[in-house]
């Protein structure tokens, strides 16, 4: 058989395995069935059998480029494969060619690639388990059992662990198919739905009813106006409906005050073992529609039905707060730019880890790019952030990119302080949201 003939008969098998697999129905309990998986990276050969992970516990984590938290969860499963060696098996899968994701995996200069084989330009695993969002899990047990269609992060050692024991497992399965995102009632039900003016409506994170991508407001035709939140926490959709869209930003450190004893009921446990728990219990999905003229009072409308639904007092007040403050520390023009290039380097590579000694800089360009991703970084770590340098040219800065911690301030000042600048702290007024539970 010349090599002409073996590539076109290869191909054909594999398109009808392919359109074969995809008419298959396949659920949680049923059994993986004998595979062969091409175009592997990392792997012994370009093909992998699922007959060779005989006797392993297999979890296929399903990834693509686009995705930076699949990215970020490479180490986590390189680690996790070597704690479990030979009685584990993790691969990757994604839909994107070979050689683009060889290209892509040799940008990412500054990350640690995992020792993990990867299927890539895969058809058959994605038809067996579709999912709108990525990365998610299936877990296949030391029988060939599919036991597990989950979200990644529940790939913990603790839960490996306890499926290598035959104990059971605190994993809640997915809904696994492509969802469709904004109906209540269901596809056959959407024309009904669309002549909907108004509703609103409070239920439990559920992955056969998404109201919507997180965070979302939507305008019908000038019609109508939607806003939504799907599976989120009490305290984030308290913070969504105080803020009144852009007006407030409570997520700014000191920003956002919640009384409590129990905060597990309001906020997401750090644990990740707890999340599908925590999820099932105490995340929530808001979905609202107003007429289009009610626009200016959607947020209003959702802080009545938070307040009917949950026990919680709520209230924005003007405090005084932990501030800091980008000045001018002497008046001579240190920022000036020397021209060349624009560049902005100013936010690193995600997909790369900071190395101690790496910079972050901007040549040529606005000012007001870098006093942009200063105040990010003090909002979210620190406090409120004001800029009161009134430096409105072009400038070329640069600052160590482990400057920008939380317990660095000095080692910022001592960056700001080569171009004249400085960030000092002192006590201003903000709007901060204050929750309390009520008194029984």
């Amino acid at each position: 058989m010349n090599n002409i003939f073996r590539g076109i008969l290869y191909f054909t098998i594999f398109q009808f395995l392919a359109v074969s697999v995809k008419s298959q129905s396949i659920k949680i309990g049923d059994s993986l069935p004998e595979l062969e998986l091409p175009n592997v990276i990392n792997w012994s050969s370009e093909t992998l059998k699922t007959s060779q992970l005989k006797g392993k516990v297999i979890i296929l984590d399903f990834w693509n480029h686009n995705c930076k938290a699949c990215i970020r969860g490479f180490s986590k499963l390189d680690s996790l494969q070597k704690i479990f060696s030979k009685k584990i098996q993790i691969v990757l899968v994604n839909t994107e060619s070979k050689d683009s994701t060889i290209h892509f995996l040799s940008k990412l200069k500054n990350i640690e690639l995992p020792n993990l084989p990867m299927v890539t330009e895969d058809k058959l695993l994605s038809n067996f388990f579709p999912s709108a969002t990525f990365p998610y899990s299936i877990w296949i047990d030391t029988q060939g059992i599919i036991n597990f269609f989950t979200n990644s992060y529940n790939t913990t050692a603790e839960h490996v662990k306890q499926i290598l024991e035959d104990n059971a497992v605190g994993i809640k399965n997915r809904t696994y198919t492509k969802k469709k995102y904004g109906s209540l009632f269901g596809v056959e039900d959407r024309k009904w739905e669309s002549e909907l003016l108004y509703y609103s409506y409070i239920s439990k994170c559920n992955d056969s009813i998404s109201v919507s991508h997180f965070n979302r407001i939507s305008i019908d035709g000038g019609k109508k106006v939607r806003l939504s939140d799907d599976c989120q926490s009490i305290a984030q959709l308290y913070k969504r409906a105080f803020s009144e869209g852009n007006k407030y930003n409570f997520d700014i450190v000191g920003c956002f005050i919640f009384q409590t004893i129990d905060s597990f009921k309001y906020f997401p446990p750090i644990d990740k073992n707890q999340i599908d728990f925590w999820r099932e219990n105490y995340a929530y999905s808001y979905d609202l529609i107003v007429p289009f003229h009610q626009k200016e009072s959607m947020y209003k409308i959702m802080q009545q039905d938070l307040e009917r639904s949950f026990r919680l007092n709520a209230r924005v007040e003007m405090r005084q707060v932990n501030s800091y403050v980008l000045v001018k520390s002497n008046g001579r023009d240190k920022l000036k730019t020397r021209g060349g290039t624009s560049i902005n380097r100013l936010w690193p590579n995600p997909d790369e880890s900071s190395s101690r000694d790496s910079v972050l800089f901007l040549q040529n360009l606005s000012f007001n790019f870098f006093v942009e991703r200063l105040k990010t970084w003090c909002e979210y770590n620190l406090g409120p952030f004001y800029n009161e340098t009134n430096y409105l040219n072009d400038a070329d800065i640069s600052i160590k990119s482990n400057s920008l911690q939380p317990a660095m301030i000095k080692s910022l000042r001592q960056d700001l302080k080569r171009y004249g600048l400085d960030i000092i702290e002192e006590n201003r007024k903000a709007a901060v949201l204050v929750i309390s539970e009520k008194q029984r």
